[in-house]
């Protein structure tokens, strides 16, 4: 055997043997090679979960966001339904008692009731109106101005002349 030949293979045999020491030193066993392919695998779960959390947590935080809002609408919508339906009460009320009592109430107590009568009117009108503008700004837009005046029916003016005592 030549010496180059020779010396090629202790080269070869010890950059085997190099190898075989770095792995031994830096490659693990089978068992430890095992746990890390595990520990990779759940790093990589942990940060897929991380991702897939904060994903979920920002929609969450928006869907949580459009209830509160939904609720707020609501809330605001019953306040002036609310509103208007006490006024439209003491409205019908006032218009039952003027029709059937009129006879006994003197002429200038009739009178003043009446002007209160219609100018209550047009709050519980103006109201209305609001209340149709705001269903509308929420959504609720079909139909909805003949279906609030039709659950919420306004009675129609009074007029003095037709209570004058004669």
């Amino acid at each position: 055997m030549s010496q180059y030949t020779q010396s090629t293979n202790n080269s070869q045999q010890k950059n085997n043997n190099d190898n075989q020491n770095y792995q031994q030193q830096n490659l693990p066993s089978d068992v430890a090679q095992r746990l890390a392919i595990l520990v990779n695998e759940d790093l990589v779960k942990a940060e897929y979960d991380a991702q897939i959390k904060q994903k979920v947590d920002l929609e969450s935080s928006l869907l949580d966001l459009e209830n509160e809002l939904r609720k707020e609408m609501a809330q605001s919508l019953k306040k002036s339904e609310m509103k208007m339906l006490q006024k439209l009460n003491i409205l019908n009320h006032a218009e039952k008692k003027i029709k059937t009592q009129h006879h006994l109430i003197q002429q200038d107590k009739l009178y003043q009731h009446i002007k209160d009568f219609n100018t209550l009117r047009k709050e519980v009108e103006a109201l209305q109106r609001d209340f149709i503008i705001h269903r509308n700004s929420i959504g609720f837009n079909l139909q909805n101005y003949q279906l609030v005046q039709k659950l919420y029916q306004i009675p129609p003016p009074i007029k003095f002349n037709d209570y004058i005592k004669q």
